[in-house]
């Protein structure tokens, strides 16, 4: 019989920042709303982590993406 070996997981953030870019409507907006902005904000809060957006122009978000 092959041993299982248990692996803690680690619990995620309970919020988080993201960048979010301001300029394509209907999917981001200025406001920081839009739908991809809030399937980010459905999907992390499935598992309990706040999402808060920090709002910037499209090449910033490109410039910080690493």
């Amino acid at each position: 019989m092959t041993p299982v070996f248990a692996k803690t997981i680690p619990s995620p953030p309970e919020s988080i920042e993201i960048m979010v870019e301001d300029a394509a409507d209907p999917f981001s907006k200025a406001d920081g709303t839009g739908y991809a902005n809030d399937q980010v904000v459905a999907a992390f809060s499935a598992v309990g982590v706040d999402i808060k957006f920090n709002v910037v122009p499209y090449v910033r978000c490109k410039k910080n993406d690493a």
